[in-house]
């Protein structure tokens, strides 16, 4: 049965979670990333870079379809159905994050979804140094200049792709603007302790941060210490 993705890392593995949680126990998922279409941000397997996938992966340059997480119903399913899908995308075997556990991260999404103003973000750094007293708080983005205008070098974290989902993932406790990125990494652990801005901190260009919402208001049914700030 072939499951179709398509975007950077965290919404392919968001989407395949979706389309592999339909499938009956029996049925073995064909992956196909599609990376067709003047789309930005769209791009070839990406799955690989934290995953060990047990099944096969097909791109197709010229596709353009990809499971929707965004819509109602889509993250229970991804919950409901996450066992099966770890069967076919276990982790794969890495090193620690660059914090090695313990530590409390704030992830700063720049880039192509620039969710939340610098302001915003400064207040979110504020808000996990004043909950976390006895813990240093570092700074995760994939934007230099934002990371620049938010803490001291020493503070920031600027790794590759992968070694930045693996510090949020084996991160104490992480505060971020919705993301894919972010969002993923709950679907391997969903007891992690993750604090989410509402919609009333997103005031960045970015449109369509409603979507992610969707999920996420699905995902406290198995998030037990997930959290959105009011």
């Amino acid at each position: 049965m072939r499951v179709h993705v398509r975007g950077q890392m965290g919404v392919q593995l968001m989407q395949a979670f979706v389309g592999i949680g339909r499938l009956a126990d029996d049925e073995k998922p064909i992956i196909v990333v599609n990376s067709g279409g003047d789309v930005p941000g769209a791009k070839t397997s990406q799955l690989h870079f934290v995953t060990d996938p047990q099944c096969e992966i097909r791109e197709d340059h010229e596709g353009i379809r990809k499971t929707p997480y965004w819509h109602s119903g889509a993250g229970r399913t991804a919950f409901l159905g996450r066992e099966r899908t770890i069967r076919w995308l276990p982790l794969r075997d890495h090193e620690y994050g660059q914090l090695h556990g313990n530590a409390v991260v704030v992830h700063a999404r720049g880039g192509d979804k620039p969710v939340a103003s610098v302001d915003n973000y400064r207040k979110l750094v504020d808000l996990a140094k004043e909950r976390h007293p006895d813990h240093k708080v570092y700074v995760l983005s994939d934007s230099r200049d934002l990371l620049d205008a938010l803490v001291p070098p020493k503070d920031d974290i600027a790794g590759d792709v992968d070694e930045d989902w693996f510090t949020i993932l084996e991160a104490d406790h992480v505060y971020a603007a919705p993301s894919g990125f972010v969002m993923s990494t709950l679907l391997f652990n969903p007891q992690k302790k993750v604090t989410f801005i509402g919609p009333s901190w997103c005031d960045g260009s970015y449109p369509a941060v409603a979507d992610d919402f969707t999920f996420i208001e699905e995902a406290k049914e198995f998030c037990p210490n997930l959290e959105v700030l009011e």
